[in-house]
């Protein structure tokens, strides 16, 4: 069943759930919960965050989150004016009426089927990547995910449908996977020039991985949102050999 995390200071898991009755409501009252919750919960279509107050450390982390969920329906519930709550979110007054709240709520989150789900998270590390026979561009991955990437800046080499073989260079690592090349409209607007890719013949455990080395980044993010995340690395030849044929030590 879908799901919706409700980190509360106030607001009663009661009333939410009265309101959204076709999603399970899960509370919890800890951010580092919270975290968990939005990295690790596979039936995750949206987040309650209700806080007495923005401070400048709720405001720097509700910033993260929009940063690593932009496409995740998230509501922030406040007992003062809400300036500098991220704008992506729905962030109301707790202190209106309940016919107000709930009209909030099931507006934002009411036909939340229909909303747009991503399979994989993303995160965004200093990788460089290239196209193998393509014009020698090196490009920029401005994010990552178990299921594809985006490239920047745009390359003449490849065009929309095309399949490519693709090198990304980690830390001390190399991923080499066969990827086709999305349609620019498949893309989210607030890139840059360049093109996405969907990863086509990544193995399972290698899927696995890049997976979870994405979903580590963005606990370590959110838990300290002030922190970067090294880029990830491989120890030993033994573990490139466990994870999949898709790396090699640099």
């Amino acid at each position: 069943m879908d799901r919706i995390v409700f980190y509360s200071e106030g607001l009663e898991q009661e009333f939410v759930q009265h309101i959204l009755p076709a999603v399970t409501i899960d509370t919890v009252y800890s951010r580092r919960r919270l975290v968990e919750s939005l990295v690790d919960e596979p039936y995750l279509v949206g987040a309650i965050i209700d806080i007495a107050r923005l401070s400048p450390d709720w405001t720097t982390f509700l910033n993260a989150v929009a940063a690593s969920f932009s496409v995740l329906p998230v509501m922030v519930a406040l007992q003062e004016d809400h300036q500098g709550c991220p704008e992506q979110f729905l962030c109301v007054n707790r202190n209106g009426s309940d016919t107000e709240v709930s009209e909030a709520l099931k507006k934002h989150f009411g036909n939340i089927e229909k909303r747009n789900r991503r399979r994989y998270h993303r995160f965004s590390w200093p990788l460089t990547a290239r196209v193998v026979g393509g014009d020698g561009t090196v490009h920029r991955v401005t994010e990552i995910s178990a299921g594809g990437a985006y490239l920047e800046p745009s390359s003449s080499a490849v065009g929309a449908g095309d399949t490519c073989e693709l090198e990304i260079e980690f830390r001390n690592f190399r991923m080499t996977t066969t990827c086709t090349i999305l349609d620019p409209r498949r893309v989210g607007s607030h890139y840059g020039p360049g093109f996405g890719v969907r990863f086509d013949t990544i193995s399972d455990p290698a899927r696995d991985f890049v997976n979870r080395v994405v979903s580590d980044a963005l606990i370590q993010t959110l838990t300290n949102p002030e922190s970067s995340a090294a880029v990830p690395s491989i120890e030993t030849e033994e573990d490139v050999l466990a994870i999949g044929d898709e790396f090699s030590l640099a």
